[in-house]
């Protein structure tokens, strides 16, 4: 993990002190209702806000506007969940008084880390306190599908969520209530850094593999790749498993993958999506170890619409072909973007 911790400059802003902004009232029209949980209308919210809130007292009027409803979700999603608040966050989750603590600890020292390696990558709270749900399956289904109707979530544990207007996270509680369950900081670790990122607008490949590298260091650990493709490999060999793992790609697939939409399939083919941004992320870090600013500006300027390939050439010197072939071979393996 050293290479993350040189990748990028460090920039900590000073906390300012928020002043008192005007109460928020509860207008029926700032919030809608579907399965009976409400959503907020944030564009209604924010005119609002920018109408009766000094510009430079934005965050708490937002803030203000979270815990509207986050109190208003509480009541609907059932008994059991607890408001509670950091620095940084506001976090709605199932927890006792200890566990909530906890968890909020891991989410600051979670995105202290974050935010001090991504320095001026990582999205500002100018808009607010971060919000992170946590709750049991089933509210926690119920809740996502709001924002993905009819979409495959998969084995989802959590999801960071940009539609409707205010990005926040939403994870999965763990069995009886476990708040120092090790899947829980991977997920909680893996989505703060997809909203860390989610201003930049980076190609889906690239931004798992940052949000897994940055999960492995916050977790001390890296699972096994057996566990990361799934029970059927469990009984194969690593050095087989790759094989076998390296054979499944064709040139079509890894237009998919570079495009994202093979990100969209079936479980097994996510999870070999995952795998192969693992791989190509520690090619692509290897070749620029003793230069890492280069691999900063890779991802600044790395764009959806050809998957990073253009960045790629500029500050990297190579093709996302030419890395991927170091571990397929020979292939016309980089994005073709006419082909999308």
């Amino acid at each position: 993990m050293d290479f993350l911790r040189r990748l990028f400059t460090r920039n900590a802003a000073p906390n300012r002190p928020a002043r008192l902004v005007p109460a928020l009232p509860d207008l029926p029209e700032w919030f809608g209702r579907d399965e009976g949980l409400p959503y907020p209308h944030w564009e209604r919210i924010g005119d609002w806000i920018a109408d009766h809130v000094e510009a430079g007292d934005f965050a708490e009027g937002y803030n203000h506007a979270v815990r509207l409803w986050l109190t208003k979700l509480a009541d609907a999603a059932g008994p059991g969940l607890n408001l509670s608040e950091s620095t940084h966050f506001i976090l709605l989750s199932p927890f006792e008084s200890n566990g909530r603590k906890w968890t909020l600890k891991i989410l600051e020292n979670a995105r202290r880390t974050i935010h001090d390696a991504l320095g001026t990558l990582a999205w500002s709270d100018a808009w607010g306190k971060q919000v992170v749900l946590i709750m049991d399956h089933e509210p926690y289904n119920l809740y996502i599908s709001y924002y993905f109707p009819g979409d495959y979530m998969g084995r989802s544990a959590g999801v960071m969520i940009t539609g409707g207007g205010y990005a926040h996270i939403a994870a999965q509680a763990p069995p009886k209530q476990n708040f120092s369950d090790t899947p829980l900081i991977r997920t909680l670790a893996h989505e703060l850094t997809h909203n860390a990122l989610c201003q930049l607008g980076l190609p889906r490949w690239l931004d798992e593999s940052l949000a897994m590298s940055f999960e492995d260091r916050l977790a001390g650990s890296e699972i096994s790749i057996a566990d990361r493709l799934g029970a059927s490999f469990e009984a194969i060999g690593t050095r087989a498993l790759l094989r076998e793992f390296a054979s499944w790609w064709t040139e079509e697939r890894l237009q998919g993958f570079w495009s994202g939409t093979l990100w969209n399939s079936e479980d097994d083919e996510q999870a070999f999506c995952y795998e192969m941004s693992r791989i190509l992320f520690r090619i692509l870090s290897q070749t620029t170890h003793q230069a890492p600013e280069r691999f900063r500006r890779f991802i600044s300027d790395a764009q959806i619409c050809d998957g990073g390939e253009a960045s790629a050439q500029e500050h990297l010197g190579l093709s996302l072909g030419e890395a991927a072939a170091e571990f397929l071979g020979e292939g016309e393996w980089e994005p073709q973007s006419s082909r999308w």
